[in-house]
This record gives structure tokens, C-alpha cells and sequence, in this order.
């Protein structure tokens, strides 16, 4: 379960994330925000090759193969604070929203 102390902490240590990836605008801490994050974590405890795929693919790209699997939207930075939750650190390539990610 995701909780809102969850959340807090991730936009905390990462104060330049926002709902839509960084640099974006702040992320909205509603229901549907955290409904999005949960999904996001349920996916990757269920994505037997997770690792792999984060390690080749960007933060937008895998969003995509979320929004896929689980038949709802996720924006950008509930995919990002999902897999921080999920022990992945977000590296940053560029100064645009999105990132990869390395396992912890």
C-alpha cells in the first residue's frame, strides 16, 4: 500500500519532481495520484525482468508500458516516485522530465 507519508518523502528528497516528471508542475497528492503510484508498484513486483527493463528504457517509456498492462493512465511522475518507492534512483540524462533508472 502507498500512503501519503510515502509520497511525502519521495517529493521531499526529490523537491524538482512533479506530476508529470521533473521539472514539471507539483505533483497533486490526491487519491488518484496515489491509486496511479500503487499501480505503478504493483507492476513492478510483478514484472519478473523490472530490472532490465528500467535499466533500457526512460521513465516516459515505461509509464507507457504501465498505462499497457494495467488499463489506466499513470503520468510521469507517478511512475517515477513508484519506482523510487521500489528501491530504483532516477538519473537524470537530460534537463528534461524524464529519467532512467539504476537499482539501489
Amino acid at each position: 500500500m502507498t500512503s501519503a507519508q510515502d509520497i511525502r518523502h519521495v517529493f521531499t528528497t526529490y523537491p524538482d519532481l512533479g506530476k508529470f516528471g521533473f521539472g514539471s508542475v507539483p505533483p497533486i497528492r490526491d487519491a488518484e495520484f496515489l491509486s496511479q503510484v500503487a499501480a505503478v508498484r504493483k507492476w513492478l513486483t510483478t514484472t519478473p525482468d523490472r530490472p532490465q527493463i528500467l535499466a533500457r528504457r526512460d521513465s516516459y517509456a515505461i509509464k507507457h508500458m504501465i498505462e499497457r498492462a494495467s488499463g489506466t493512465y499513470i503520468s510521469n511522475g507517478a511512475a517515477i516516485a513508484g519506482a523510487i518507492l521500489e528501491g530504483f534512483t532516477p538519473v537524470r540524462k537530460s534537463s528534461g522530465p524524464n529519467c532512467s533508472f539504476h537499482r539501489v
